[in-house]
């Protein structure tokens, strides 16, 4: 279960299953640039709560990373099977819980999230592609982290920014490219450029993978917003949890076939199930492999509750801070080692990310103040018409 997605708060499209909002809005993503609410639009929240979300956001986020990072390099190099095993847990807990929040009385913001499955048919055949775009950010971003080091993690995915602005606006006819969210996307891309040409830091392997998850998961993000208004449970609440499930019933079926293509289900029966590899190790793999399940749907739920009690200009800092934990995290936790042209290759993909992420928060909050003050002199104008003809008269 891949952020998801980013990486910036909290659209982590690492290996998190993705916890997409129908009405096109993803989850607070630096990444993706259409998350259109201000500052003011964020009702107050005690901060326990604000800090509550955010620290359970980062906690998952970067813990399932530095998790699954662990699994590929010490117990299970099988991204595909991983991310198919993490699917099943996640949906297992999607339907216990909606059944759960049926029958006893729970907080509102968990019972407006984690809702009873109710599969339609037709809705079925119009979430189909997305879940083929979801299975393939999945498996790429996956395999992404499997041959690269948790350090360089996001700048193999620094490409992400990129799709993300040049497909919403072809294929979302959104307003045209700015030249600070370009530029911004241009210093993320040299910082890939830099990294990837040292190979003790960045091969090109990792960097093509990365890039192929980030072109998957831009249209992932793309069909999200085409999709969800479609759905029959578009204004519903919990419709998030609904078109999750969908996603993830989806993807149980798509991936045993990668699974077997990619030749893993030969590597799994011999270093999983084989009797070399020991009682011990294979309990712990076990339980490895259901804590990184539950982490993928913290990420869902924590995202939810952090679109609730936090700004965008707040996820910003957000997403930026815990990339750079979690690229510190890499050097510190896993022992990686980074040479001079990998540090360099990594902050300025981060500051290009954080560019990025400012200049579209800027772009969308001057559009919502020009839009209001357009409605608020629409509003003068026709108070003012109307006491003229009342003068008339």
């Amino acid at each position: 279960m891949a952020e998801t997605a980013s990486s910036t708060c909290p659209s982590d499209t690492q290996s998190t299953p993705s916890s997409p909002a129908p009405d096109g809005k993803t989850p607070c993503s630096a990444e993706d640039d259409t998350h259109t609410r201000t500052s003011n639009d964020t009702p107050p929240s005690p901060p326990f709560s604000t800090a509550f979300a955010v620290s359970s956001y980062c906690a998952c986020s970067i813990g399932l990373v530095w998790l699954n990072r662990l699994l590929f390099t010490e117990m299970v190099p099988l991204p595909l099977f991983l991310s198919w095993v993490q699917q099943v847990i996640g949906l297992m807990l999607s339907v216990v819980l909606g059944s759960w929040t049926c029958h006893t009385s729970c907080p509102v913001s968990v019972k407006g999230f984690f809702r009873p499955i109710e599969w339609r048919w037709e809705d079925g055949r119009r979430v189909l592609p997305l879940a083929v775009l979801f299975v393939g950010m999945l498996a790429f971003n996956n395999i992404c982290l499997r041959y690269v080091q948790v350090a360089v993690y996001q700048v193999a995915r620094s490409t992400s920014i990129l799709f993300n602005l040049l497909l919403s606006s072809l294929l979302l006819k959104s307003d045209p490219l700015s030249m600070e969210a370009l530029s911004a996307c241009l210093v993320a891309l040299l910082g890939l450029l830099i990294a990837t040409f040292d190979p003790d830091t960045l091969s090109v392997f990792g960097a093509l993978t990365g890039s192929l998850g980030s072109l998957f998961g831009a249209f992932y993000m793309v069909g999200v917003k085409h999709v969800g208004g479609q759905v029959s449970f578009a204004h519903q609440n919990g419709a998030e949890c609904q078109l999750m499930a969908y996603v993830n019933s989806y993807a149980l079926v798509l991936f045993p076939p990668l699974i077997w293509l990619s030749g893993e289900y030969d590597q799994l029966v011999d270093q999983v199930f084989s009797g070399d590899a020991g009682v011990p190790r294979q309990w712990v793999l076990c339980v490895l492999v259901m804590v990184s399940g539950l982490m993928g749907v913290g990420i869902s739920f924590t995202t939810f509750l952090c679109l609730r009690v936090v700004s965008p200009v707040t996820c910003v800092v957000i997403g930026y801070v815990k990339s750079c934990v979690q690229t510190i995290g890499g050097v510190a936790v896993f022992s990686e080692t980074l040479t001079a042209k990998g540090w360099l290759g990594t902050l300025v993909c981060l500051a290009g990310s954080f560019w990025y992420s400012y200049a579209s928060y800027k772009e969308k909050r001057g559009k919502t103040h020009k839009s209001s003050c357009s409605a608020a002199e629409q509003q003068e104008g026709d108070g003012s018409i109307r006491e003229e003809g009342k003068k008339e008269q």
